[in-house]
């Protein structure tokens, strides 16, 4: 079976402009055979300008957005045009905090619960 980090270098060589630097990322912590932990979690993030991300996912986001940290899975929280971070996991979870930490962890949970290791189908709805 694949690992998430060589799942998520395929799906960003997919996309219309892949950035070469993070599938290199995602290369070498498989290669290490480095886990999914919070640590490697938060270092998968990367921070866009918003119009990039709904272009890049076809995501909608909340009205006042202006940047969005996307992690690995496409997994995101946005900031928001006060300073905020907020966010929102389908139905499930929509939290606004000034602390993206909080945040973080909040979302790698959630992650964690919905990607299953040995199968090649991800469960994840944060579209």
């Amino acid at each position: 079976m694949k690992s998430i980090f060589l799942k998520e270098a395929l799906a960003e060589k997919l996309l219309p402009k892949p950035h070469n630097g993070y599938i290199q990322r995602m290369n070498i912590l498989a290669d290490k055979g480095e886990k999914l932990t919070l640590p490697v979690f938060k270092d998968t993030g990367r921070m866009i300008l918003k119009d990039d991300f709904i272009e890049r996912y076809d995501v909608g986001v909340h009205e006042d957005c202006k940047h969005v940290m996307v992690y690995i899975t496409g997994s995101h929280i946005e900031l928001l045009s006060d300073g905020s971070w907020y966010l929102e996991i389908g139905n499930e979870v929509k939290e606004n905090n000034q602390d993206i930490n909080v945040l973080e962890e909040v979302l790698y949970t959630w992650v964690k619960k919905h990607y299953d290791e040995s199968s090649d189908e991800k469960n994840l709805d944060n579209k």
